[in-house]
């Protein structure tokens, strides 16, 4: 016995160690003590519970008891514990009985699907009146009771509201019956768009949403009210210029509206003697657009303010937004290289133009500049990447990502010029251990435009790879390690295909460029950073049901992958540039995708791609497994359209596959729908949408990797 308790007195002191000073205080009297006599004594004194009868849980303890006769189906728990044996019961014991499930706990148990239902906002409006009308009536008959009874309902009202409530027994399918008829013949007696309606529909725990036309299709969770918008209190008002100055011409107009994820929301337009604006609108985010309408309704001019970078007080006074024509259009001058401007230069009108030779490799056609080195391929909707190659006797061939809508200066660059270099970068062993495929890459670090010097480039995934900087004197100096004050820096020798350039200054991410290369060939990379950013909304979604997602994304922009859950705010460089992002949802439903999205867009969406969906579509349109291929998915705000691999002549029309906006595939292009490309051969691809009506084009070049799934969003 004393073994014993010197065991459990050192294990409790040790304890004791790790507890805080009140657990000290606890250990202390927890500590077992040496006892020499025991002593048992019984508790003879009664325990006795007063209460006054006049208190509330005395007074309704007897009414329970009194009133078990008076309710068949009402169980007394006071006769309960009189059932057992006697009035005291083992409080340890789990008590046995089954309370019967009410109505109303079934209804909270079972999946309800409620008919898509509409009211008029009148009619709600009479039936609440007439609501309270029946509840004034309802207590007129308290002043007929006795002062003593008048008194308990008061003080009864004052506790629970039961005035308030229907005692009346009432069958509630008929009520719902009653009210859907009232409804329907209501509907049925006024115009249509008379007066704002309040549309719902119910969406299951399953995010599906169930109504009376079709159970089936998904769609997201709304509850709308078409009423004019509530008035925030927010004034966007400023002034806008003319693509080409001086007063605007009779039969056309300028309208401006705050568009948010693409769409326009608020819409106002400009007076035409003074090119000013004032629109109240419903939030600050998304961006004030102006565009320039002629006669026939076609937008010929436009420009653009993104609101997140004014606050309150500013937008009332915005600054000018000035407007440009649009250009549906990939234009700029072939210009020969001479080492004195930027890569990033737009189009002066004073360059020297090289006549080349141009093949349009994402339109699979072919042309030339003119004499001074001018081009435009017309019909290119603004946002679209073309891939175009030049070709020139004194010239080396070479590469460009060019994007539509602005004029841009495309450097080439000699024969001699590349052959003394690749001579010199050999003579200097830097690319000595990599197999010589002829491709050269010339790029250039600017910060808002201007050269910068102290960047480092690398290939991403190519370590091997050493990039070549140049001094001050246009020679590649081994030396070097990051870029001198002209910014310039070469990579040579890079296998054919789509490569992603990352600088960086320090430890920290600069910016970066995708480039396309080609054997015997040179590709320009421009590589830009701007002080200035925008906050650009992200939102992820499920691509046909709406429902947010919660996804890990790897964004080319961002130095470290961020994780979303629906939706989120980005802080992102004022550069139009084509960027890459990988979605990895963290629901084992959905696909990793590859996606593009451009950093000046005031919006960036990623929709996740169902694993099931994509393989019941391709099992029901029996498309066969093909190795080594990829698969991309296009959503089109359009309808009547068809798309092309321009780079895979070969490729199988039956493999592409257009679906409606519920996922569903159809014969042709719909409105709202997009397409799929399966099986599609891995490498660079351009994809190419073709509005029939117009004839107008939207161009993305993607890397199609094995066994990836590309996601692309294209407008028209």
């Amino acid at each position: 016995m004393n073994t014993l308790k010197t065991q459990a007195h050192f294990a409790m002191q040790n304890y004791a160690k790790f507890l805080p000073i009140s657990g000290l205080l606890l250990a202390s009297l927890l500590l077992p003590k040496e006892t020499q006599n025991f002593q048992i004594r019984n508790i003879s004194k009664p325990m006795v519970i007063q209460t006054s009868k006049v208190e509330p849980p005395r007074v309704a303890f007897d009414e329970i008891v009194s009133s078990h006769v008076t309710t068949k189906n009402y169980t007394n728990q006071w006769n309960v514990l009189r059932s057992s044996g006697g009035v005291s019961v083992n409080l340890n014991q789990q008590s046995r009985l089954s309370p019967k499930i009410t109505g109303l706990q079934l209804i909270q148990n079972r999946k309800v699907y409620l008919s898509e239902m509409s009211f008029s906002r009148d009619q709600a409006l009479a039936d609440i009146q007439a609501r309270r009308q029946k509840e004034i009536e309802t207590r007129e008959w308290v002043a007929s009771l006795d002062p003593q009874e008048q008194e308990r309902v008061i003080a009864a009202q004052e506790k629970s509201r039961v005035l308030e409530q229907d005692w009346a027994p009432t069958d509630v399918r008929v009520e719902a019956r009653q009210l859907i008829e009232q409804v329907r013949a209501d509907i049925q007696g006024q115009e249509q768009n008379q007066e704002s309606k309040i549309q719902v529909s119910f969406t299951d725990t399953q995010g599906v949403t169930k109504t009376s036309a079709d159970r089936s299709r998904p769609t997201v969770t709304e509850v709308t009210e078409n009423k004019p918008a509530v008035n925030t209190g927010y004034v966007a008002a400023g002034t806008v210029s003319l693509p080409v100055g001086g007063p605007m011409l009779p039969g056309y107009q300028v309208r401006v509206s705050r568009h948010e994820d693409g769409r326009a929301k608020e819409s106002v337009i400009v007076d035409p003697r003074s090119n000013k604006y004032s629109m109240p609108i419903a939030d600050l985010n998304g961006a004030l657009v102006a565009e320039l309408v002629d006669g026939r309704g076609d937008v010929i001019g436009e420009g653009s303010r993104r609101i997140s970078r004014y606050d309150v007080a500013q937008i009332h006074n915005m600054p000018l937004i000035k407007m440009k024509a649009r250009q549906s259009s990939s234009a700029g001058v072939i210009a020969a290289f001479d080492g004195r401007s930027s890569l990033t230069d737009t189009v002066s009108g004073k360059e020297k133009g090289v006549k080349s030779n141009l093949l349009y490799a994402s339109l699979d056609t072919e042309s030339s500049t003119d004499e001074s080195g001018s081009f435009q391929v017309n019909q290119l909707m603004k946002g679209s990447w073309t891939l175009m190659r030049t070709e020139n006797k004194d010239y080396y061939p070479a590469l460009f990502m060019t994007e539509a809508g602005v004029d841009r200066k495309l450097p080439v660059f000699t024969k001699k010029m590349i052959t003394a270099l690749k001579q010199i970068v050999a003579d200097q062993k830097v690319m000595s251990d990599v197999e010589e495929t002829g491709s050269v890459v010339w790029g250039q670090i600017s910060h808002d435009g201007k050269a910068l010097a102290g960047v480092q480039v690398d290939v991403e995934f190519l370590d091997q790879y050493q990039t070549v900087y140049f001094n001050s004197l246009l020679i590649p100096d081994p030396s070097l390690k990051a870029t001198s004050e002209n910014g310039y820096f070469a990579i040579l020798n890079l296998p054919a295909g789509f490569h992603a350039l990352i600088a960086t200054r320090g430890a920290q991410y600069f910016s970066h460029s995708n480039v396309v290369v080609d054997e015997n060939a040179i590709s320009i990379a421009e590589i830009q950073s701007a002080f200035k950013k925008d906050l650009v909304q992200l939102k992820v979604f499920d691509a046909f049901t709406g429902n947010a997602g919660l996804s890990q994304l790897q964004m080319q922009s961002l130095p470290e992958m961020i994780e979303v859950n629906g939706i989120a705010a980005l802080d992102l460089p004022d550069i139009s540039r084509q960027s890459f992002l990988t979605s990895r949802p963290l629901d084992p439903r959905y696909l990793e995708t590859l996606q593009v999205y451009n950093d000046a867009d005031e919006y960036v969406h990623v929709p996740l791609i169902n694993k099931a969906w994509l393989e019941s579509v391709k099992g029901s349109q029996k498309i066969s497994f093909a190795n080594d291929t990829a698969t991309i998915v296009g959503f089109v705000e359009s309808d009547d359209y068809e798309v092309y691999l321009p780079h895979s002549e070969s490729y199988p029309q039956d493999h592409r596959i257009f679906f409606d906006a519920q996922g569903q595939p159809t014969p042709k292009s719909v409105q709202g729908g997009g397409f799929i490309l399966f099986n599609v051969p891995a490498g660079v691809q351009s994809v190419v949408v073709v509005k029939q009506e117009t004839d107008m084009m939207n161009s993305q070049v993607i890397p199609a990797d094995v066994d990836s799934t590309v996601v692309l969003r294209m407008k028209f």
